[in-house]
């Protein structure tokens, strides 16, 4: 390692910073994008996130030969628990499933509220 780890947690073992979870993701198909005339789709997603609270953005691109063309952006803000969505983009739709786990002692659906176990 480069140097020490961060400190995620007091000696309770309490998180020191609220918005703190684990995001899972999982893209599972584009549908109905346009592909050009000689070339059929070649789809990729890039997915910019930080941490809880903040947006979650995804950017379909289509690859081609001399260019790649953007499908569409999605823009959304993550809350706790499980959901399967599906985003309109301007060429065609993206549909994926996040699920939210909290830290320890944090509540809200953003994880933004603390909580001591009682």
């Amino acid at each position: 390692l480069a140097g020490p780890l961060p400190l995620l947690a007091d000696h309770n073992c309490c998180p020191l910073r609220a918005g703190r979870g684990h995001l899972r993701l999982e893209i599972h198909r584009a549908a109905g994008l346009r592909a050009h005339t000689f070339t059929k789709t070649d789809a990729y997603v890039k997915i910019f996130y930080n941490e809880l609270g903040q947006a979650l953005r995804f950017e379909v691109w289509d690859r081609d030969v001399l260019y790649n063309d953007m499908a569409g952006v999605c823009v959304g803000f993550p809350e706790r628990g499980t959901h399967s969505l599906s985003c309109q983009l301007k060429k065609g739709v993206l549909y994926f499933t996040y699920t939210i786990k909290r830290d320890t002692h944090l509540t809200g659906y953003r994880c933004e509220q603390y909580t001591p176990s009682t």
